[in-house]
């Protein structure tokens, strides 16, 4: 059952009021709130949350990953010569698997699910989740912060072909680690 526009749309600005609040001010308390609500919406308002171990989804969200990850990193590995390679540690890589699980719960599992799982649905869950990073560009003066529009767009196209979180969840995981493992 689709959920009402006015309560997504209000979701959406809720999730982003407080992602600018963690980042504008001081406060703790929406640093904890933003990645329970990311999962507590989806859970409360949906009644199935597309998640399922399938061996062909894991495949496809393995290749797209390789796919669209791989170049990325040879040219920001290349473009600039003072750039390493570093693995995340520990801390990193479990808040990226967490910031993995709760975004696509959330853009992926309720906005474009109730918006609609299609060519259109994925474009206006893309610009909203890219408009979510805004934060970083503004605070931190990370022009990439926007481009997160692009991976979006193809984690929606995992979850259009599958109608699963998983594959979603595991290219944002590896696109997440290789940006940060790039310095």
């Amino acid at each position: 059952m689709k959920k009402s526009k006015n309560f997504i749309y209000l979701s959406v600005v809720i999730i982003i009021v407080l992602n600018f609040l963690t980042y504008f001010t001081e406060l703790n308390w929406p640093y904890y709130l933003l990645p329970l609500l990311l999962i507590m919406i989806p859970l409360i308002y949906n009644e199935n949350l597309n998640i399922c171990l399938s061996k062909k989804d894991l495949f496809l969200g393995l290749i797209s990953s390789f796919l669209f990850i791989t170049p990325f990193m040879i040219y920001k590995i290349y473009s600039n010569s003072k750039k390493t390679f570093i693995l995340p540690d520990e801390a990193q890589i479990y808040k990226i698997l967490l910031n993995s699980i709760t975004e696509e719960f959330f853009f992926r599992g309720f906005i474009q699910e109730n918006i609609g799982n299609n060519f259109k649905g994925n474009i206006i869950t893309s610009f909203i989740f890219s408009f979510s990073h805004l934060p970083a560009l503004i605070f931190y003066n990370d022009p990439f912060a926007i481009l997160t529009f692009f991976p979006s767009l193809i984690m929606g196209w995992l979850y259009i072909k599958t109608k699963n979180l998983i594959p979603c969840i595991l290219f944002h995981f590896l696109a997440n680690t290789a940006w940060s493992a790039v310095r």
